[in-house]
């Protein structure tokens, strides 16, 4: 939710600006990249540092890739005013959302977790 809407005050901050459709999916993208390297800062340890550091600029990549299907998605739902900055936030969501899963500041460490760091502790 709070992703939601850093993402549509931004964007909406833009439009009233006098910014383009443009310059709305490129606060999108940058937010998402943003939070990515946040989320891949503190990383729950499975991920060696290459593959953090690595995982960054594939999420631009894979972001592209995702939009063609958010593209089918949101086609016939929003108004044309609207399009690039929807196509933009459902194709970054299923990515934010991985990228926080991935994180401890986003997911209470489990049961088994604590058990297994209190059996390295001891």
């Amino acid at each position: 939710v709070g992703y939601w809407l850093v993402c549509t005050v931004g964007a909406g901050a833009i439009a009233r600006a006098g910014g383009g459709a443009g310059a709305e999916s490129g606060w999108i993208i940058l937010l998402m990249l943003v939070l990515v390297s946040i989320c891949m800062g503190t990383e729950r340890g499975d991920w060696q540092i290459r593959k953090r550091v690595g995982f960054v600029p594939l999420v631009w990549l894979l972001h592209a890739v995702l939009s063609l299907p958010a593209g089918i998605l949101v086609v016939g739902i929003v108004s044309p005013e609207l399009l690039d900055w929807a196509l933009t936030f459902v194709a970054s969501l299923p990515i934010a959302i991985f990228a926080m899963r991935r994180s401890w500041l986003f997911v209470a460490p489990t049961e088994e977790a604590e058990r297994d760091d209190s059996v390295l502790t001891q």
